[in-house]
């Protein structure tokens, strides 16, 4: 039998906080600790080819909570959601934390705590991040 057709429906991810380890910037002037904010992107089935939907306040802190949504519109399943950790830098450009990237499709992951994947040079292993994934699937 042919593969099933995609299905469409509207999703919503929240970037619920994270705990971004390892060693972060730090001046004469600054105490070094991280300012953190996530990017929420929806991508292509294949993971190439993303557009950044949103971006979380900045909040100060190794562990942060941002609690923050973002309305995806309309999507189709076998797309993924990629959500990237940064670190806002005053002086020079921001650093990447890690991301995280999860499949939409009806019946997946709906919300926790996964390990950020792709790491940034200043983090380390067992950095996470909290998302919740709150989606209506259609025909």
């Amino acid at each position: 039998s042919p593969p099933a057709a995609p299905l469409t429906g509207s999703v919503n991810v929240c970037a619920v906080g994270a705990t971004l380890l390892g060693t972060h910037d730090s001046t004469i002037f600054f105490d070094g600790t991280p300012d953190q904010y996530a990017k929420i992107l929806l991508c292509d089935s294949s993971a190439s080819s993303c557009a950044r939907k949103c971006t979380t306040p900045e909040v100060e802190g190794v562990t942060v909570v941002w609690t923050h949504c973002c309305d995806l519109g309309r999507v189709t399943s076998g797309q993924y959601v990629q959500v990237e950790v940064w670190e806002a830098d005053l002086f020079s450009a921001d650093d990447f934390g890690g991301s995280v990237s999860v499949l939409l499709a009806p019946g997946g992951f709906v919300g926790g705590t996964l390990e950020l994947q792709e790491l940034g040079r200043h983090t380390d292993a067992g950095s996470t991040i909290d998302l919740t994934i709150a989606a209506q699937w259609g025909g």
